[in-house]
């Protein structure tokens, strides 16, 4: 979930209220278990109770949480970002750095979404990705390839590509 007293959500999501986010994701998706995140800037937002919404722990660590999920869904968050680095399918209900990239499905209320029509262009995804990646790093360490190859997110980027390939996280 977001932080409701964000710039992004009070003037650009289809949902200013989490509430209303995670009521139109429970009545949307009877039968499927969702887990919801608070934000760790806005711990405690109010929710309605819903059979089948748990809340997680904003304590939790983060990637622990996103290895428990098979689809992220969320309106504009880095964890967007950083669930898709990690392979997973990500749905996003609204504007955000990548809308528009194939990295991310884009929907947008009030349009039905059917869990069978997400498609992510996995090359599309890779390259985007990559970009992302790309520009993390000052432009004098692209001059010294090396100390690119050895830094940690490569290496954390390559033990996760050595483990499967993009399309078998999907």
């Amino acid at each position: 979930l977001q932080d409701e007293r964000d710039l992004n959500i009070i003037q650009d999501a289809p949902f200013k209220k989490m509430d209303h986010f995670v009521k139109h994701l429970a009545e949307q998706f009877p039968d499927a278990q969702l887990r919801v995140r608070p934000h760790p800037k806005y711990p405690d937002p109010y929710l309605s109770e819903y059979s089948n919404v748990t809340m997680d722990s904003p304590k939790k660590p983060m990637f622990e949480s996103l290895s428990e999920c098979g689809l992220v869904i969320g309106i504009n968050s880095t964890t967007l970002l950083e669930s898709a680095m990690l392979g997973k399918t990500v749905v996003s209900f609204g504007e955000s750095l990548a809308t528009g990239s194939g990295l991310l499905h884009d929907h947008r209320p009030p349009a039905a979404l059917n869990i069978d029509d997400i498609v992510v262009d996995t090359a599309t995804a890779e390259a985007v990705l990559f970009k992302l990646l790309m520009k993390q790093f000052p432009r004098d360490s692209l001059a010294a390839p090396l100390d690119l190859l050895q830094s940690s997110v490569f290496s954390e980027m390559r033990a996760l590509v050595e483990q499967k390939p993009l399309q078998a996280w999907l």
